[in-house]
């Protein structure tokens, strides 16, 4: 009998060079909504996270 390790996704990261670029095809394209941008100053990091139709979000 195989033992369950995890319920789900919570969120799948995706490494971009350009995120205006990554966001035009995730929002535009596939319809993904944005819910945040977070900007890390000390690392140089901005990242997205977007939501899809289910539990599980997209983080660019």
């Amino acid at each position: 009998m195989v033992k369950i390790l995890f319920e789900g996704v919570h969120h799948i990261g995706i490494a971009v060079k350009n995120l205006d670029e990554a966001l035009e095809i995730f929002q535009g394209k596939i319809g993904l909504k944005l819910e945040k941008i977070t900007v890390v100053e000390d690392q140089k990091v901005k990242s997205a996270m977007l939501s899809t139709e289910g539990e599980t979000k997209i983080e660019l």
